[in-house]
């Protein structure tokens, strides 16, 4: 490896094939500059002493640079400052790698970042990308076919249209309304499937042709899944190139825009069709776009729409990961009375913003995730189910914890028992305790017993009742015998066929030896065939007179007048 700290070799040279454009002021006013490495579609933002320090990269030893910058600027730079960015550059892989120790530092650094099977398995169940083609000479050539959404007029028009829809759904709400709660599941889903593809759809391509607007190429559209749930994606990652805030505030806007523009006119259109399945699809293309925007893309604690939004307003790179650091900063020195400086100087300023905004994207994403780990158990089947839990738990809640726990261990945090260490110690002990510690044997809550199934047996015909075998709670198996009933008028229709079977058998047998009955042999057939029908029929209601059981169960009640001879 290179020996960073070594004052008089020059520093190794820098890759060839790397961008540098001009980028956004800082937040001091001074200039910036974007470097971007082709390679991985990685995007870095250096500041002037960084910038003035590579434009003399190659005139000398690391303290030679720092002085000709000094010198030459009017930016005050040291030897370390030098050697920190030959550190940071070469941690990117944006040197060129020189002999073999550089080659050796390239291999361990691939080597690093090969993953096992189950880190495989890990990341392809929680994200990844299918690319799908490359639509950048596509959308150069249909940019002047869509230039008219991008005017004045048209935006205008669309917000005219807004409100006349809201004027239709104020009027109509009733039937709003009746669409929902009437639509059966299946048609609904199909709906909801349809506005989503084609919603989401329309905000990527808001992305890409504004993005080709603005003079960035987009490489890619693509399907990523999220935890196995399908979001189209577009990549637009070359907005890191533009100076312009405004460029890249257009470009991250332009999805949720599209969307909005969409509602506006769906809106209008569902007013004034009549009621049919045109305008229940339309509806449902209304309320999608709006409600997958302010719940997904507007929100700025995940990396949709909202967060680069919000990042290019407050002019913040990073925002996350900066303003974490700041939240942990603030959470060890409350926890711990850890007296740390600020991590970002820069940021100084806007610090409680910056500390109340992480503190409720980690209360936000808990939630989230929590919601999602519970979800995740109860759509797949249980043993899947279960395991895919505990990785949505165990990765997105208990690993940041974890780590957040192990940071604090570091012998640079210079942890030591203090006032407010031991009180945050007791804390978390009583907080233990009261989730552990059984402190009832019982808990009492209101609740409401009920049947898990019931049922009512009758007799099936008029009859008397011969035999009662079970009372009041009694516990009773499937089958088991309950009442005996008896029937005279059965038994006696039962006597009855039995005696026609007889006759209708002996005229049968001896219809030989009788002229008249040979003559009359169908038709005794047939009467004899009927006969039995019956007489199974009964002998069927005759059995029935003795109730069972029809599952596993306990006698509910008899009624009182229910006895031997009633």
């Amino acid at each position: 490896m290179i020996d960073t700290a070594a004052d008089s070799g020059r520093p190794p040279p820098l890759r060839e094939e790397l961008h540098l454009f001009p980028g956004p002021m800082s937040q001091d006013g001074s200039p910036t500059w974007t470097l971007r490495d082709p390679a991985t579609n990685q995007f870095f933002r250096l500041g002037w002493r960084e910038f003035e320090i590579l434009c003399r990269w190659r005139r000398g030893s690391p303290t030679r640079i720092a002085e000709l910058v000094t010198s030459e600027t009017m930016v005050e730079t040291s030897a370390e400052d030098v050697q920190e960015l030959v550190r940071f550059l070469l941690g990117a892989n944006l040197l060129r790698p020189q002999g073999d120790r550089g080659l050796a530092r390239l291999n361990q650094h691939v080597a690093s970042t090969r993953l096992s099977w189950f880190q495989h398995v890990l990341h392809a169940y929680l994200f990844f990308r299918i690319p799908l083609f490359n639509p950048d000479r596509l959308l150069k050539k249909g940019l002047p076919w869509v230039q008219w959404a991008y005017s004045s007029r048209f935006f205008l028009a669309s917000g005219v249209a807004g409100l006349i829809g809201l004027h239709f759904i104020t009027r109509q709400w009733e039937i709003a309304i009746a669409t929902f709660s009437e639509t059966d599941l299946m048609t609904e889903a199909l709906f909801i499937s349809l506005a989503m593809i084609l919603t989401k759809a329309i905000h990527e391509l808001g992305h890409a042709f504004t993005a080709v607007r603005h003079g960035c190429r987009v490489p890619t559209i693509g399907v990523a899944f999220l935890m196995l749930l399908p979001v189209l994606y577009t990549d637009t990652s070359e907005a890191w190139k533009l100076a312009s805030r405004q460029s890249r505030l257009a470009i991250a806007s332009a999805g949720i825009v599209a969307e909005l523009l969409l509602t506006a006119w769906a809106s209008l259109i569902w007013g004034a069709l009549p009621p049919g399945g045109a305008k229940d699809a339309i509806f449902f293309i209304a309320t999608v776009s709006w409600i997958s925007t302010l719940l997904l893309n507007a929100s700025p604690f995940l990396r949709f729409d909202g967060y680069y939004l919000l990042s290019d307003w407050l002019n913040i790179e990073n925002l996350h990961e900066r303003t974490g650091r700041i939240g942990r900063w603030k959470l060890r020195e409350w926890l711990l009375g850890l007296a740390a400086p600020f991590p970002d100087v820069a940021l100084h300023d806007r610090r409680t913003f910056l500390i109340l905004f992480a503190w409720v994207t980690w209360i936000y994403r808990f939630f989230l995730y929590l919601g999602i780990a519970l979800a995740v158990y109860h759509l797949f089947f249980k043993i899947l189910g279960i395991i895919l839990m505990t990785v949505e738990i165990g990765w997105f809640l208990i690993r940041p914890i974890w780590g957040e726990l192990r940071a604090w261990t570091r012998p640079e945090m210079n942890l030591r028992l203090n006032r407010r260490a031991i009180l945050s110690l007791t804390l978390l002990a009583g907080l233990i305790a009261l989730a552990w510690i059984p402190w009832k044997e019982s808990v009492s809550a209101p609740a409401v017993l009920q049947r898990e199934r019931h049922i009512t047996l009758h007799a099936p015909i008029s009859a008397r009742v011969a035999e009662r075998l079970v009372s009041d709670g009694e516990r009773v198996s499937q089958g088991q015998p309950l009442m005996r009933l008896v029937s005279e008028d059965l038994e006696n229709q039962r006597e009855i066929s039995r005696h026609r079977i007889g006759l209708l058998s002996w005229k049968l047998d001896f219809r030989g030896g009788a002229p008249a009955l040979l003559k009359r042999s169908p038709i005794l057939d047939k009467e004899l065939e009927v006969e039995q029908t019956r007489w199974r029929e009964l002998s069927r209601q005759q059995e029935q007179l003795t109730i069972t059981a029809p599952y596993n169960g306990w006698v509910a009640q008899v009624k009182r007048e229910i006895t031997p001879g009633v």
